[in-house]
């Protein structure tokens, strides 16, 4: 709730900073409402950044939970981590709360737990991540955000020279092999 606030009282910051600027100069508030549009998104996407962080109290909520879980199943007094499955004591080990395993928290998973911080981080480099820049590829892709290079640097695979590294050697036309 704070992030959403912070966000709001940036915005209202940056427009009233704009209108001040573009009453002083009339000619220059299109620049200014570009430079404050620029920087909503960037504080919004700030936000998407800043990890929601437990309290104490939530994090001891969340410990005690899922240690009743392990005694009721029968594994023992301490919870267990829902990556690896190993017990987690609290006081040794470092530990997240994790999210399913198979939906990342991006996409809507929800709380299934704790995990210890190595297995969790490790689970979100191996897994997460990578899904995450594969689902913004494609979306890209979809969209037709990549547009290709007008002039692209020769040597490129775009520009459809190739350009041979032995000495006093003459570039090469990748589509026929024929040197130019």
């Amino acid at each position: 709730m704070n992030t959403i606030f912070l966000w709001i009282v940036t915005a209202l910051y940056l427009v009233q900073a704009a209108v001040a600027y573009s009453n002083a100069m009339p000619a220059a508030s299109v620049i200014m409402l570009g430079y404050v549009v620029a920087n909503l998104g960037l504080i919004w996407s700030m936000q998407l950044l800043i990890r929601h962080r437990l309290s104490t109290t939530d994090r001891e909520k969340l410990y005690d939970s899922e240690a009743a879980k392990a005694r009721e199943l029968g594994l023992g007094d301490l919870p267990i981590c829902n990556i690896c499955g190993t017990p987690i004591d609290g006081v040794k080990s470092a530990w997240d709360e994790s999210h399913n395993p198979k939906i990342p928290h991006w996409l809507g998973g929800e709380v299934t737990g704790i995990a210890h911080r190595r297995c969790n981080r490790q689970h979100n480099n191996e897994h997460d991540t990578p899904l995450y820049w594969k689902t913004k590829r494609v979306r890209q892709r979809y969209i037709g955000a990549r547009a290709t290079a007008s002039r692209p640097m020769p040597g490129t695979h775009a520009s459809g020279i190739k350009i041979p590294m032995r000495p006093r050697a003459r570039p090469i036309d990748r589509r026929t092999g024929k040197e130019l």
